[in-house]
């Protein structure tokens, strides 16, 4: 899993960097790929176990702390960061 993972890891890098170059900005590679994990993440749990989407009050904080702060603006500032970098990542 962790070659799996590094070798994903490159892929997205080089793909992010030339999407940057065509003029995409990291605001929306990172609403595209927000989206994308999304409506897979979404498609799974709802074939796998629906009562996943079940969500109490106490736990609603924290999923969307967790999604705005965790997942959002790490994927941001990972396309930000390669947005300002001048040696292409694998490139």
């Amino acid at each position: 899993m962790y070659l799996c993972a590094a070798f994903l890891f490159a892929l997205n890098g080089v793909i992010a960097k030339n999407a940057l170059n065509t003029g995409f900005d990291a605001m929306h590679l990172t609403q595209l790929r927000n989206a994308g994990a999304m409506i897979v993440l979404v498609a799974w749990v709802a074939l796998r176990n629906r009562n996943a989407f079940r969500v109490s009050r106490s736990e609603l904080w924290f999923l969307i702390t967790y999604g705005v702060v965790a997942f959002t603006l790490v994927q941001y500032l990972y396309f930000l960061t390669i947005s300002k970098l001048n040696v292409g990542i694998g490139t």
